[in-house]
């Protein structure tokens, strides 16, 4: 008998199963905002669904980490913090200029979410993990540009579409993605490499405020 054979179904099947259900919210959420936009012609939240689509999809493609957290707090917050924007709905109204002001912060956000994710390559990933340090472009800046930019496309959406149940959603996402930027410094700190670039790079989000 085969004792090994559980564990490696497990390492094929739960990856699989993990993916598909991404892929599927991911699906629902961008199929969820075209109509919308289709019926209404208000292209509310189109350039986020199509971020977050994009980053399922790299998210899907990238490498083994050479190390990654094993605490399942680390886990769940990760998942939260990534994935629980896809609840996110083209409700509510604005005045046009919160409308606008919106629009711009989504696409602003979406920009540089997708100008870091293409820098990340395959070494993007969801949970904290070291996957390779980046240290150009962006990252020059502050340490977790990726993030901010996150911060800004779902705050541009909230203005755009301001609902409770948004609400409810931007703030529980802005929680857990804080809750995993510090899970993966604790895994990348254990690098020579990151310890030296977090030296020169101070700031984590915005340069010289936080």
């Amino acid at each position: 008998m085969d004792v090994a054979a559980p564990g490696r179904v497990q390492r094929v099947v739960a990856p699989l199963v993990t993916s598909t259900a991404l892929v599927t919210m991911a699906a629902l959420f961008a199929l969820a905002h075209w109509q919308h936009w289709y019926l209404t012609g208000d292209p509310k939240g189109i350039c986020f669904a199509l971020q977050e689509v994009t980053v399922v999809i790299v998210a899907l493609a990238r490498r083994r980490p050479f190390d990654i957290s094993r605490r399942p707090l680390d886990w769940v917050c990760a998942a939260v913090g990534s994935y629980s924007v896809l609840l996110l709905r083209p409700a509510g109204t604005s005045p046009g200029a919160l409308t606008t002001t919106g629009t711009v912060l989504q696409i602003a956000g979406t920009l540089c979410a997708a100008a870091c994710i293409l820098q990340l390559g395959r070494s993007f990933g969801v949970v904290p993990a070291n996957r390779g340090i980046r240290s150009t472009g962006m990252y020059k800046v502050v340490r977790h540009p990726l993030y901010a930019a996150y911060a800004v496309a779902t705050t541009g959406y909230l203005l755009a579409a301001p609902t409770a149940w948004n609400c409810a959603v931007v703030l529980t996402a802005m929680a857990f993605q804080a809750r995993r930027m510090f899970a993966e410094e604790a895994v990348l700190a254990t690098s020579a490499e990151y310890r030296a670039y977090s030296g020169r790079v101070r700031w984590r989000l915005i340069p010289r405020v936080i």
